[in-house]
């Protein structure tokens, strides 16, 4: 739950620094990923990303971005645990896994 709750907040600050890419005009509605990509490694030298991979999207109806799992800064979609498919779920995986061979040692 911890490490879904580091996620979930990681995602919502980097929602913040894609909104500000919208908002002051580096990227425009409808700018594909690879040049949103571009853009952010131009100004800032890396990209944000969460850190289950799902993926960031305007949504100018809202006047925001939002991220597909974590949801926006006003409106988060809570989860309580990682994505099983995610890196941090099969990093847990692999861990409850080892757990287990210890234990029947």
């Amino acid at each position: 739950m911890l490490l879904e709750y580091v996620s979930h907040r990681l995602a919502l600050l980097n929602n913040q620094v894609w909104n500000c890419f919208h908002r002051t005009g580096p990227l425009k509605r409808g700018t594909d990923v690879s040049s949103a990509t571009q853009t952010s490694r131009h100004f800032l030298g890396y990209v944000p990303m969460s850190a289950d991979d799902s993926p960031y999207q305007y949504e100018a109806r809202l006047g925001e971005v939002v991220n597909r799992r974590h949801g926006s800064f006003s409106r988060p979609t809570r989860h309580g645990r990682v994505e099983p498919a995610s890196e941090p779920g099969t990093l847990l995986d692999q861990i409850k896994a080892l757990l287990q061979v210890e234990m029947q040692f």
